[in-house]
């Protein structure tokens, strides 16, 4: 799993660098590449298939950092077609109906680990206990 984590944030940052040289626009950046994440949890989670990637989580450093290379070198060789099929996926989602994170008044609308990942760490979630005042009632 530690693997999959690992290339599925190496890809995010590449995605981010690479769109915005070529569009000089962060958002839509931002939004390929949750659609990425989405679309390759949602593959992996189908198809059951975490196992190949902790089998490559077992290499040692360099062979992984080898294997994430290629990987990555493979989706950004092919960058335009891969980006067309996680499109077509989500044929309702645009930068501005996005919704990535849980919040109080909806679920997300595309599952991106890393954004879940993310949102879970925030204090706010993991230590969400508020301190209450003491009123004379309380006492």
């Amino acid at each position: 799993m530690s693997f999959f984590v690992k290339f599925l944030a190496r890809l995010t940052h590449t995605i981010i660098s690479q769109d915005a040289l070529k569009s000089s626009n962060l958002d839509d950046a931002l939004f390929h590449s949750a659609i990425m994440m989405s679309n390759l949890f949602d593959g992996v989670a189908r198809n059951d298939s975490l196992a190949a990637f902790a089998t490559l989580g077992g290499l040692g450093e360099h062979g992984q950092e080898y294997i994430l290379d290629k990987l990555i070198a493979g989706v950004i060789e092919n960058w335009d077609k891969v980006l067309d099929a996680a499109l077509k996926r989500y044929p309702d989602l645009s930068l501005s109906t996005l919704q990535p994170y849980v919040t109080a008044n909806s679920p997300p609308n595309i599952i991106s680990p890393l954004h879940l990942c993310t949102q879970a760490l925030c204090a706010e979630n993991v230590f969400p206990f508020r301190e209450t005042k003491l009123t004379p009632s309380r006492i």
